[in-house]
């Protein structure tokens, strides 16, 4: 006789129904010998349920002899009763592998009190240790979320989540940020389950950051005996502030993009593509002239100002990480992860933290600007973050007023570049000038800087040309 349960499906990674008929019997009266019973304790159980405040031998104790005087649900009560199902709630086993979904404290302390028998039942979910183990812990999570034992004190909670997030880390090469999209689902189906408050989740996850290791564990031991306001202040006197560490073997992004001239082609051809697009789409007509209005450069009824370098830096962003991924190099964009680095090579981040988890990602990050009256006041903006940048290579496209010549170069940009202004930092185009051009610490993708009349000047590609090959120079 088949039956409905939910099979691991590797095609969309998640759990799908279907028909099953099951490999492990479990006999009418659902009572299997304790003996055969513990032979298939979840392999993963230890990891959420075993931690140093909240310790399975005593939930074992309170199962065998109760919670207080004559328990009639405790295991040796109801055996000198003699009671067939000792455990009334009975254990899930997977329906193909009989692996315990939920009962394995229950199973060890059958064991334990000598019990002869166990009341077994069906599993909904089918075992694989194939599965993604961050799949597995969340599963086996939701199957005791209602036992005797208090899945909802802090300290369970707090083993839970860190299990589940370096199980969660392991599988996808990231360090954990709940900011991160590939961690939020995640992160709200735990909140949802556990009623818990988003800040309360993000208190116990700096833990971690306590320097001290007596005040740690101490905390750990005694971590019920805390509100969440008293852990906040215990991090906050002892936290151990974890700082980013310069890779000095870095992947070299300038010598790659030298050693390919088609990769540097293609974000030449992608960007003016795409610019060609937007201003050629961005139009409105206008009745009284009986002309088309393009609002990115109309004087009257165009955009505000140097409100434009917004989109032409996410266009730019996105023309450079697809040049990149067409070329080998696997990365995404910001729009992955609302405030992360603007292309983020994933595999590359991930040999670099493989060598040093403190180790900042590899990445390009980009600032478009347009062209100031003159050379020398023509500025880079950025965040107050942008004061505290590490090193590493930025593309920086500059426009003109029209938009339709544009100058393009990959450059190295460190904190000593950015200086302090009202809204955060600025990079001058002359600083960089200064501090760089001798370093040749950059390489132009379009257009190109040389000293002109005893001043630098910018020499700008026409955009329509970086569609053409033919007129396509090659800059070194």
């Amino acid at each position: 006789m088949k039956i409905k349960a939910f099979c691991y499906d590797f095609n969309i990674n998640d759990f799908k129904s279907t028909y099953i008929k099951p490999k492990f019997k479990i006999p009418s009266n659902g009572l299997i010998k304790v003996s055969t019973l513990i032979k298939y304790i979840h392999p993963l159980n230890n990891t959420l349920y075993t931690d140093k405040s909240c310790s399975e031998e005593k939930h074992i104790h309170n199962l065998i002899y109760g919670t207080g005087d004559n328990d009639q649900f405790s295991f040796k009560k109801r055996i000198q009763d003699g009671i067939e199902r000792v455990n009334h709630e009975p254990i899930k086993m997977c329906p193909i592998t009989g692996i315990i979904k939920s009962g394995n404290t229950r199973a060890k302390a059958l064991d334990e009190v000598g019990a002869e028998y166990a009341y077994v039942q069906y599993a909904d979910h089918i075992y694989n240790e194939k599965i993604p183990i961050s799949f597995q812990l969340k599963v086996l999570e939701k199957y005791n979320t209602a036992g005797k034992r208090n899945e909802y004190s802090i300290s369970s909670i707090y083993k839970k989540i860190n299990e589940m997030k370096y199980a969660k880390e392991k599988e996808t090469g990231e360090i954990f940020n709940p900011r991160k999209k590939i961690f939020k689902e995640f992160i709200r189906s735990f909140l949802s389950t556990y009623s818990l408050k988003e800040y309360e989740l993000n208190i116990l996850l700096r833990i971690e950051t306590i320097q001290n290791k007596k005040i740690k564990e101490n905390l750990l031991k005694n971590l019920n005996n805390h509100t969440f306001n008293d852990i906040k202040k215990i991090i906050a006197r002892n936290k151990n502030k974890i700082t980013k560490v310069y890779n000095p073997n870095r992947f070299n992004f300038l010598k790659h993009l030298k050693e390919n001239p088609f990769l540097r082609k293609d974000i030449r051809h992608n960007i003016s593509s795409c610019m060609i697009k937007l201003k050629n789409n961005l139009q409105l007509y206008d009745k009284k002239s009986e002309k088309m209005i393009e609002l990115m450069t109309n004087k009257k009824f165009g955009f505000e100002p140097f409100s434009t370098t917004g989109f032409l830096s996410h266009l730019t962003m996105s023309s450079v990480a697809v040049s990149y991924n067409n070329y080998g190099l696997e990365c995404q964009t910001a729009a992955s992860d609302v405030g992360s680095d603007d292309i983020y090579f994933t595999n590359l981040s991930e040999i670099a933290f493989k060598k040093n988890k403190n180790f900042h990602s590899e990445m390009i990050d980009i600032k478009a600007c347009n062209y100031g009256t003159s050379f020398f006041n023509t500025k880079i903006y950025g965040g107050p973050g942008f004061l505290h940048i590490s090193e590493h290579e930025y593309i920086i496209p500059i426009f003109n007023n029209n938009f339709s010549k544009i100058f393009i170069m990959m450059a190295t940009l460190n904190k000593d570049d950015v200086k302090s202004d009202s809204k955060g930092g600025t990079v001058s185009l002359s600083d960089w000038y200064k501090n760089h051009f001798e370093k040749k610490d950059f390489h132009f993708i379009a257009g190109k800087i040389f000293e002109g009349n005893k001043v630098p000047e910018i020499e700008w590609e026409n955009v329509e040309d970086l569609l053409n090959p033919k007129t396509d120079k090659e800059v070194i």
